[in-house]
């Protein structure tokens, strides 16, 4: 006989459970709804008179929140999926789902006392004590800002205050000696403590040893016997105040959300995982490992040679947009900081040969973990990545110990915490979404630069409020600003403007290799740089004799046949058919040179701008700065269905250029093609590696293709193998020329790493 099973439903969602006891453990875990927390114990608070702060502003009860209240949510409280409309901008990159998942907070405007708001409603207004006079304390907008250009901008001393005062009052005449802005420094100081805007009273408490003290009256140390004051403001008023910001109404994140790509969870920041975490910022720095081996192994002069050779593969790796050059002899003590970020992107290939294999791997390992959660964003493929990194790395960091130079264990920065990166990526979402450096950046600025502006003779009182004048000043302005209040007078910039000399010419950027661009989110592109190069003759066959490419006329047409027929199969592509089947251009053609193009592109996990897009000059041209040629190598899209380096393509450019055929510009670029050495990345290094093609004749393998074929760039380092590279006759410039094969490195930045896997 079968049991019949009783089955009770939940009245919220519907889910059926086997009893009474277990649907109140559903609803107490899936729809409870939270209650505020008790009022915290206040500290009392001391004088605070020197701070010439008022007391502060009571705050409302916080409100119970229900998700029943949310428009977004089905009746059974269900989260309701969001269009592509509601989803942030940059994740649409990633062709993501996204689904709120908190059943409670899930960003819904709201009253102050939790019911949602109808949609589209503006924010309720902001209440103003200063209605009636638009600039107070200050008299009028042009006083706050000289205000804050003495105390914020250039941080002048008291007593450089009262000299500026005292000439601004003598250029004044008599009658009017009593309408400059401030007579001395105090009264500018009483006008900033004035400001209403950003005011959140001090507080503090006291803390002092309470434990048992020594029976045989020993001398007591000085932290024992002496108080210590702990000065701190309101959290919850400084948050509000935070939110209540107006600037930051499009900067932020409030709903909690899942992400998921082909039905793989994806975390991002704050707002994909369940809380927050910090970054891993820095690859290794300690590089001693390295030439302890080689000094314990080696005789004293062919461990000399051995650094000599790593020293000279690292001074001539080829250059590349943002990466520094190391010169050759510098030493690796001498390295600073930057040095060491640099050197680990090129590190990799030049200890191949030098160290064992496995410790390669070893290194090749930790630096794989490293990029991996450097990532902006992370799926579960790239978590089961992770997991792979460190269980080699772990395996092959062992050569550390059984070869003596690491007894203890293999120690490099972090690796005692890698285990833990997995569930925490998941607990709190990306590393990348928080960058340590803000933390120390804000304490130069709330601390060190306060400190410095101090007597210091009990300095913290003066930085407290030093803090305090400086958060009140940008408050001020952000309220003036939200109210158009800093607008200067009708004619004014006119009339200034009609006073000064022509502007400069813009500057174009064309000297800028690298950095962050403030564009939305798109799928990238490349771009000549705006002017042509100046000098050269602009006739195809003078350009051609120009750039050193004889066959420049006949990879011309063959590319206009390939625009013309853009289908046509392999075999029967403009390389293939008769010249005299090609589209005619004509020999004295105008066609005009570029020297540089620029790429921009979605890299969130490097220094990118706020949509998330970075860009990077591509160069080639004769002579760089005087020098050498320089030409950059390109990757470039091949097959859109295979993953990562595979569906890459990598060639090197030669020339940029564009010209206009049958009422049409086209901007291009000629390029020597790459071809993958093997199925597979370099067993020790996992890098992909490359080969320059050439023909029977052992000419270039040369082709003019579109700009948009274009990606980004690619850097290539030089395989050396077991010999040792030559003493001189080798410089960075010759490093493309000099090699037969190449590393594709994709440790140059964390895009690369991204898409050269």
């Amino acid at each position: 006989m079968v049991r019949q099973i009783k089955h009770v439903q939940c009245p919220e969602c519907g889910l059926k459970v086997k009893s009474e006891g277990g649907l109140k453990r559903h609803i107490e875990a899936k729809h409870a709804e939270p209650q505020p927390d008790p009022p915290a114990p206040r500290f009392p608070t001391p004088d605070l008179n020197s701070f010439n702060t008022p007391p502060p502003q009571s705050h409302p009860p916080s409100p119970i929140f229900s998700s029943r209240r949310s428009p977004r949510r089905r009746q059974n409280g269900s989260p309701v999926c969001l269009q592509w409309s509601a989803a942030p901008l940059d994740l649409r990159k990633y062709g993501t789902h996204v689904e709120m998942a908190h059943p409670i907070l899930d960003g819904t405007p709201c009253d102050q006392n939790g019911y949602d708001l109808p949609e589209n409603s503006l924010p309720a207004p902001v209440v103003n004590d200063n209605e009636f006079d638009d600039w107070a304390p200050f008299q009028n907008a042009t006083e706050f800002k000289l205000a804050e250009f003495l105390y914020h901008k250039v941080q002048m001393s008291a007593g450089d205050i009262d000299t500026l005062s005292q000439l601004i009052s003598e250029l004044m005449a008599p009658e009017r000696s009593d309408n400059v802005p401030f007579h001395n420094h105090r009264e500018m100081y009483g006008l900033i403590d004035a400001i209403r805007q950003g005011e959140i009273q001090w507080e503090s408490f006291t803390v002092k040893f309470n434990g048992d003290l020594p029976e045989d009256q020993s001398p007591l140390p000085a932290w024992k016997q002496q108080e210590y004051h702990v000065w701190f403001r309101d959290p919850l008023a400084i948050m509000e105040q935070m939110l209540a910001n107006p600037s930051f109404k499009t900067e932020m994140d409030v709903s909690p959300k899942r992400l998921f790509k082909n039905g793989k969870r994806l975390y991002w920041d704050l707002m994909t995982g369940n809380w927050a975490w910090t970054q891993c910022d820095e690859i290794a720095e300690d590089k001693n490992w390295v030439f302890e081996y080689i000094d314990a192994t080696y005789s004293k002069q062919e461990a000399s040679q051995c650094k000599a050779d790593i020293d000279r593969r690292i001074s001539i790796t080829s250059p590349y947009a943002g990466l520094r050059q190391f010169h050759e002899g510098r030493g690796f003590k001498q390295w600073t900081g930057d040095d060491s970020k640099g050197l680990m992107k090129i590190f990799l290939p030049a200890i191949v040969s030098h160290v064992p294999p496995q410790m390669v791997r070893a290194v090749a390992d930790f630096m794989e973990f490293c990029y991996l959660v450097r990532r902006s964003v992370i799926d579960e493929d790239a978590l089961n990545a992770i997991d792979d990194a460190v269980s080699r790395f772990h395996r092959n960091r062992e050569i550390f110990r059984t070869s003596g130079i690491r007894p203890d264990g293999f120690s490099l920065p972090r690796q005692h915490s890698m285990i833990h990166y997995r569930p925490l990526i998941q607990q709190f979402g990306a590393p990348n979404g928080l960058c340590s450096s803000i933390t120390e950046s804000k304490h130069i600025k709330a601390v060190k630069r306060p400190w410095r502006r101090s007597s210091h003779n009990k300095p913290l009182g003066q930085m407290l409020l030093t803090n305090q004048r400086l958060d009140k000043l940008a408050a001020y302005r952000v309220d003036l600003e939200s109210r158009d209040k800093l607008q200067p007078p009708k004619g004014y910039l006119k009339r200034i403007q009609d006073s000064l000399l022509p502007p400069l010419p813009p500057d174009n950027g064309d000297n800028e290799d690298e950095g962050p661009v403030d564009e939305p989110f798109s799928q990238g592109d490349v771009k000549l740089s705006k002017r042509a190069a100046k000098g050269v003759l602009r006739t195809l066959t003078d350009l051609a004799v120009y750039v050193s490419q004889p066959s420049l006329p006949v990879l011309i047409r063959h590319f206009l046949y390939n625009q013309r027929y853009p289908d046509a199969p392999l075999g029967q592509r403009g390389c293939d058919v008769p010249i005299d089947q090609c589209p005619n251009f004509l020999d004295d053609h105008p066609v005009y040179l570029h020297n540089s193009a620029q790429a921009t592109f979605f890299a969130p996990s490097d220094m990118s701008g706020l949509g998330g897009m970075r860009r990077e000059r591509l160069r080639a041209v004769k002579s760089w700065f005087g020098g050498a040629a320089r030409y950059d190598c390109v990757f470039m899209e091949g097959d859109t269905l295979e993953d990562g380096f595979s569906g890459l393509l990598v060639g090197r450019v030669f020339m940029f250029f564009r010209f206009s055929f049958e009422g049409r510009v086209y901007p291009c670029a000629l390029i020597h093609w790459f071809s993958t050495i093997g199925n597979g990345p370099c067993d020790l290094t996992g890098l992909w590696m490359v080969q320059p093609d050439f023909d029977r004749e052992g000419n270039p393998n040369l082709e003019v293709i579109h700009l948009d074929c274009i990606y980004r760039g690619a850097h290539l380092i030089g395989i050396t193998g077991d010999t040792h590279l030559p003493a001189t006759g080798i410089a960075a410039s010759d490093s493309l020329d000099a090699y037969e094969a190449f590393y594709v490195n994709k440790y140059i930045d964390y895009h690369a790493h991204e898409i050269a896997f």
